[in-house]
């Protein structure tokens, strides 16, 4: 007997469970974690006003009155831990990010990132309120690092056309992506917009803007290059992680393959992946093929009044 559908009738459809946030409760995360995104980075002798987790030493409440993690004693510590610690914010991030780039999401716990900086687990919800918003601030600081100058991408387009920039903002993006692999680990949806996140995308703005699409547009022609670095990137760690587990490269790998097929394959027609095999030899050009796609999606964009 088929399963009924709940929307079929209203009484069927679970109440609410009362574990479940509050309504408003995922917008003030939301707005505590930009505010903590924004604040600049200060050491344990700061002043506690302009500290990220300030509401440790006071147990102030956050936006809409709610309270934050970073003001629950019990949670962060006192002034005098952060103070004994000697850490900062900069410091987490600095050791989350190593981590992350030797071991992936897998590897970033709050008792790692202790465990390297020397201090317990517990001190470090005085300078994060917890492992999401440790990542946020990771996020932010690599994104940050994607151009030396925030004018790089401009200058290009003024001096080689936006096309140019485009190949090269490309090629920015694949870089941060196999600098730190973990970055296409993170699942899609909103980002969390920190001013390393939103520099960068000024940046990138910039330098497609002489395009001359519209605002909307831009934002869909920049969307559409970083997919596209995005699968690329994923493609070539994931076939750098296949030479390194197999010991081949890909001329050794299609040496042993190629043979098979051809043996299991006999008598049957695929002209067009025979020919492709022949040519290549290999499991795909994850670079070769972004560098073709770009070209094809810069080429459909068309001139505008």
């Amino acid at each position: 007997m088929p399963a009924k559908n709940p929307a079929e009738n209203p009484a069927d459809v679970p109440a609410r469970r009362p574990a479940e946030p509050a309504p408003g409760a995922a917008s003030d995360r939301t707005e505590q974690l930009l505010r903590l995104l924004w604040q600049p980075a200060t050491g344990p002798d700061s002043d506690a006003s302009t500290s990220p987790t300030s509401t440790a030493s006071t147990g102030s409440t956050g936006p809409s009155g709610s309270t934050t993690s970073a003001g629950n004693p019990r949670r962060t510590g006192r002034t005098d831990r952060k103070r004994r610690a000697g850490l900062t914010v900069d410091d987490f991030v600095d050791t989350g990010i190593a981590l992350a780039d030797a071991h992936g999401l897998a590897g970033l716990t709050m008792r790692a990132v202790a465990g390297r900086l020397g201090v317990g687990a517990m001190t470090l919800y005085g300078y994060v309120p917890g492992r999401a918003e440790g990542l946020a601030l990771m996020i932010d600081r690599v994104h940050g690092t994607a151009y030396a100058d925030p004018d790089e991408l401009a200058a290009v387009a003024a001096a080689d056309g936006w096309q140019a920039a485009a190949e090269r903002l490309v090629l920015a993006n694949w870089q941060l992506l196999q600098a730190h692999p973990w970055l296409i680990e993170l699942p899609p949806g909103r980002p969390p917009i920190g001013p390393g996140t939103a520099r960068k995308y000024e940046a990138e703005l910039a330098g497609l803007a002489p395009s001359g699409l519209p605002p909307a547009e831009l934002d869909r022609l920049l969307s559409t290059l970083l997919a596209l670095v995005m699968q690329a990137a994923r493609w070539e760690i994931g076939l750098a992680r296949d030479r390194a587990n197999t010991g081949l490269d890909d001329a050794g790998w299609w040496a042993q393959v190629g043979p098979v097929l051809a043996e299991l394959a006999a008598g049957q027609r695929f002209p067009h992946a025979e020919a492709v095999g022949a040519t290549m030899q290999s499991a795909g050009e994850p670079w070769q093929t972004l560098q073709f796609g770009v070209a094809a999606v810069c080429a459909g964009i068309g001139p505008r009044e």
